[in-house]
């Protein structure tokens, strides 16, 4: 019985890969493939590629789509991704506008935040530095200056 212990651990294996992965990939394509077959005309559509449109004519193995107005685009049937349905569009289309909302007020209140701090380096620069560290030349030029605008 010890030396069957290896092939018993093979044979589960093969199972729990089954099981796991063949499987469900196997479920997918039959779904895909049943999604292609029930394409009409009017239905919104998203390629692979991401392109996004109306199906205005059918073949056997191409689609023309609307991608805007009066633009149309074939492409091959296995290109297509998925099925766009009317809740799913609106429901993105409201989270898209929310999402660009916060968006905005973010990035205001980041460079309210970002002038504010620039404002206190500047002031914190200027009050740390030494009189003694400009250079000769800066001293000098200063100092015409103020002797031009004494006489």
């Amino acid at each position: 019985m010890g030396s069957n212990g290896p092939i018993i651990v093979v044979i589960l294996m093969f199972f729990v890969f089954y099981f796991m992965v063949l499987r469900p990939q196997k479920k997918a394509q039959r779904a895909k493939k049943e999604m292609l077959a029930m394409l009409k005309k009017g239905d919104e559509i998203i390629t692979i590629g991401g392109l996004m449109g109306t199906i205005r004519k059918l073949g056997d193995d191409w689609v023309e789509l609307e991608i805007a107005n009066r633009t149309r685009v074939f492409v091959k049937r296995w290109a297509v991704g998925s099925l766009v349905s009317e809740e799913e569009d609106e429901d993105e289309y409201d989270d898209d506008v929310d999402d660009d909302d916060e968006t905005d007020e973010v990035v205001e209140v980041e460079a309210a935040d970002v002038e504010s701090e620039a404002d206190d380096t500047a002031e914190t620069d200027d009050a740390d530095e030494p009189a003694a560290s400009e250079s000769t030349e800066d001293a000098a030029v200063e100092a015409a200056d103020e002797d031009t605008s004494a006489s």
